[in-house]
Parts: C-alpha cells; structure tokens; sequence
C-alpha cells in the first residue's frame, strides 16, 4: 500500500442478495500478538485443506478492526479465481497486529499465498 510491504494481509469478504461482492482489506504487520486469532489460530489444521473448521466461539470483527479507520477504496477484482471483476474493495491503511508465531502458522499451513501486485488498469484510488 503506497509502495509498503506488509507481513500478511486479511480480506474479509461480503456478498449481497444481488451477489454484488466487497472486500474489507486489512493489512498486518509482525507486533503484538492478536488475541482475536487465538481462537482461530488454535482451529487451523496441520496443512492446506479444503475441511471446514467449526471454532469454539464466534469471532466479534469489530474486535479486528484497527482504531483508525482510514481507508482507501476502489473496484477491482477477487484475488483468487475466479477472480471476479467489479468487487467494491475497502482497505483499512492502519494495519493491525500479530505476533511472529502467529503469522509464521499461518504461512506453515499456506505457503506462498499470495499474488503478484496487480496494475491499477486506470482504477480511481479513493482515500477515505
């Protein structure tokens, strides 16, 4: 985000009746370690897996969000296939954290789970 490389980065993603889809991005940097993914972090399997995972107790997402809620927003695409155009995108500039363990999991499990920075193709960034 403005030619800064975070640690890992989380979409939330939303979809309406009309199957309009928008995404909440929030970036996430090595700190602290985040209590809000325990829970979630201790339901993560040992590999990759398509396996649903039933956690304990639901996740309060206001409880993620960072403070400050700066964002910048844009119509892009799904970051993973198919990769839908017209997707309404949110990202959140502060990012949150999360300890080296937790974001080292996370990538045990899912190695190179990423794609390449994409070009803006003449999208309008919006700060808000």
């Amino acid at each position: 985000m403005n030619g800064q490389h975070f640690d890992m980065e989380l979409h939330l993603v939303h979809k309406d009746e009309n199957d309009q889809l928008a995404v909440i991005g929030l970036m996430i940097k090595e700190g602290a370690s985040n209590p809000v993914f325990e829970n979630v972090w201790s339901a993560l399997p040992q590999e990759g897996t398509a396996e649903i995972v039933k956690l304990s107790e639901p996740i309060d997402l206001t409880n993620m969000l960072p403070k400050e809620q700066q964002s910048f927003q844009y119509t892009g695409s799904l970051t993973t296939p198919p990769c839908s155009e017209n997707v309404k995108w949110i990202v959140l500039e502060q990012p949150i954290d999360m300890s080296k363990e937790q974001i080292d999991a996370f990538r045990q499990i899912f190695p190179d789970n990423h794609r390449p920075i994409q070009a803006l193709e003449g999208r309008e960034v919006i700060e808000k």
